[in-house]
């Protein structure tokens, strides 16, 4: 993943700087922060991903349904998907955003984390169990913040990254947004978010102690040395 700590323009500063929405005057204090960097890389392992999608895409999908045709007859038939369990795809980090094409292309930001998730679901057709199982792919998007921000600051950001973030077309429509931090929020602020559609994730002790694991690895692991 590359780090907010490394990312910078040529001109010296920051990446985050020159997008727009650093010049509608959003502020963000966390894009030289290493806590948020391993909350990022925290949210990529693979077992948070899956209770992530327990939590979250459980709450947020409503089980398929539709009409489809099967292979040894003409006639439509109604289907159901109801989704069993998940799998973890591929996970990105600073996930750029933007508008335009070309030489009119604008920065927007960066999503410090998307997940890619695969749900596996058994279907019905007309009420009876189908060998076919589906697979459908469900992508989460998550706003980081490592250090105090207002929710409405939070609130006006996602909102912007939704109107032009596109998920890839293999996925089920829009993703689910996430705002994950090591403080809580009021149950004001929560009321808030979910009116937005969106949840909100703290980071607690299994975060302090992945921060402590990695602090305490040499710092040794580079695919080359010169």
């Amino acid at each position: 993943m590359t780090s907010k700590m490394t990312a910078t323009a040529h001109d010296g500063r920051h990446s985050y700087d020159n997008t727009m929405l650093s010049k509608c005057g959003f502020s963000d204090p966390d894009r030289r922060s290493e806590k948020h960097d391993l909350a990022c890389q925290f949210l990529m392992q693979e077992s948070v991903v899956i209770r992530l999608a327990d939590l979250f895409l459980a709450k947020f999908k409503k089980p398929l349904q539709g009409e489809c045709t099967t292979s040894h007859s003409y006639q439509t038939r109604k289907y159901m998907s109801i989704f069993k369990c998940f799998s973890m795809g591929k996970s990105s980090g600073e996930v750029l955003v933007s508008k335009g094409y070309g030489q009119y292309q604008t920065t927007i930001g960066f999503i410090d984390v998307v997940l890619k998730i695969l749900r596996l679901g058994e279907r019905s057709i007309d009420g009876e169990l189908d060998e076919k199982e589906d697979i459908v792919f469900s992508q989460i998007a998550i706003e980081v913040k490592s250090t105090k921000t207002p929710i409405s600051d939070v609130i006006r950001q996602i909102r912007i990254y939704r109107e032009y973030f596109i998920p890839d077309q293999s996925h089920d429509g829009a993703a689910i947004w996430l705002m994950a931090s090591p403080w809580g929020i009021t149950p004001a602020d929560r009321e808030a978010l979910h009116r937005e559609q969106i949840g909100h994730v703290r980071l607690g002790i299994e975060f302090d102690k992945f921060v402590e694991k990695c602090k305490a690895m040499p710092e040794s692991q580079s695919d080359a040395v010169f």
